[in-house]
């Protein structure tokens, strides 16, 4: 779907929910429409510069790669104003935790669900001797005000779960629990 085609009814809606529960499509525009004012964070987002092997002596200085990697957004028409809610899970990571990051700084929706994995950063991979691999965060992100994202991930402001009973009975807890905080703050 086209979110851009479909931006004068969102604009519209009394309430709108995000999904971000599984990896968005590289839509985080949308939120250009939702913001206030416009958005320029800096330092948010680093990658070591390492010389020399030993750190101890010689500690990593880091460069600021936030510019052009990391969302950043300025004010769009139309504005966005009924209520609205994020949706998130455990299998928000990369991409998503920088757009939500965004969502959590600049307050621009409750956020329903359970914490990200807080795995944000691009992969970095090493093949060992043995012939195994193994992964880690190329990058310090942090959130846009400067905290640690890295483990911690984002936070519900509203937390919520799915049950097995809710399952079982084909329902979305964490939808109805989000569509309850749209309709309760009318």
């Amino acid at each position: 779907m086209d979110i851009n085609a479909e931006m004068s009814h969102l604009a519209a809606a009394s309430g709108i929910i995000f999904d971000f529960r599984n990896p968005p499509k590289h839509n985080h525009e949308v939120l250009s429409h939702i913001l206030a004012r416009s958005d320029a964070p800096k330092g948010w987002e680093a990658i070591p510069l390492i010389i020399r092997p030993d750190t101890a002596s010689a500690p990593a200085s880091w460069e600021d790669t936030s510019n052009g990697n990391m969302p950043q957004l300025s004010v769009q028409q139309p504005h966005i104003g009924g209520r609205v809610a994020f949706l998130i899970g455990p299998a928000a990571i990369s991409y998503a935790e920088s757009v939500l990051s965004l969502v959590e700084y600049y307050h621009l929706g409750e956020i329903v669900g359970s914490p990200t994995a807080g795995t944000n950063g691009d992969i970095a991979e090493i093949g060992l001797p043995t012939g195994c691999t193994t992964r880690f965060t190329g990058r310090r992100v942090t959130k846009p005000d400067g905290r640690r994202q890295h483990l911690i991930g984002i936070q519900p402001t509203i937390p919520a779960s799915r049950t097995i009973a809710g399952i079982l009975e084909q329902r979305d807890e964490v939808l109805e629990k989000a569509l309850s905080s749209i309709r309760s703050a009318k």
